[in-house]
């Protein structure tokens, strides 16, 4: 099965990433961290009281990534700022009011 994953918003605002791409406590490392716990709880298999969650465990790693890669290839890249300019001594920024 393949997954097509849409770069474009239909809605027409442009990037359909854009609310992904933000920081803060709710960002990628808890579902890196639900990642980790899943497949480590998942890794011995079925059991007696546990359900094989092994292939689900596989398909979201697999989304995940693509979404990852996606993510990569449609961000926008930060210009660096202009470096300060070398100013002559004795001269210095204008002071406030003038």
């Amino acid at each position: 099965m393949s997954i097509v994953l849409q770069q474009e918003d239909p809605a027409g605002s442009g990037d359909a990433w854009a609310s992904l791409r933000k920081s803060g406590p709710n960002g990628t490392l808890p579902l890196m961290m639900l990642l980790l716990w899943w497949g480590r709880a998942a890794a011995p298999g079925p059991d007696n009281f546990r359900e094989d969650s092994r292939d689900g465990w596989k398909a979201l790693i697999a989304d995940v990534s693509a979404c990852f890669s996606v993510l990569i290839k449609t961000t926008v890249k930060r210009v660096e700022k202009r470096a300060l300019d070398a100013c002559e001594p004795g001269m210095s920024k204008r002071a406030r009011g003038e």
